[in-house]
């Protein structure tokens, strides 16, 4: 796996919390996506067709997130108890998405907001010297469960 230049500057840290779980973890990067629920209704002989906008899409973050041991070093944020990034926070984070509920995720520039957990993909290349995992976790807002 080829490690992003500049790992070892301060990241930026994010937390995810669920029944039983809170764990922090620094980012790479975040993508988020959004919308609104557009109904489309063509009519006969008419060009186009009339719109009902039903509201919002539920919005998703997909945060990248590089689990190398070198980048808690300089950052108190990630103590998580004393474990390591790499393997044990990155076990913790996957175990998490067992949890079939709401939780909290708490991201840079955007705060607190409920979510699910919806996927993860990890990457890893073994023929690296060290030991760390690329993962993207994707998170979709939920607007059931009460915060």
């Amino acid at each position: 796996m080829a490690v992003e230049p500049g790992i070892t500057e301060k990241q930026p840290v994010a937390c995810w919390a669920v029944r039983g779980f809170r764990v922090f973890f620094p980012i790479s990067s975040i993508q988020e996506t959004g919308g609104n629920r557009i109904v489309e209704r063509e009519r006969p002989y008419r060009e186009g067709a009339k719109l009902a906008d039903t509201g919002a899409k539920a919005r998703k973050w997909r945060v990248r997130v590089l689990f190398e041991n070198s980048i808690q070093d300089g950052e108190p944020g990630l103590n998580n108890g004393g474990l390591l990034l790499y393997p044990d926070v990155l076990k913790l984070m996957l175990q998490s998405f067992s949890v079939h509920e709401a939780g909290d995720l708490t991201i840079p520039a955007e705060g607190k907001v409920r979510a699910r957990a919806e996927s993860w993909d990890r990457s890893e290349d073994p023929g690296d010297a060290r030991d760390a995992a690329l993962v993207t976790f994707t998170f979709v807002e939920d607007n059931e469960d009460a915060v």
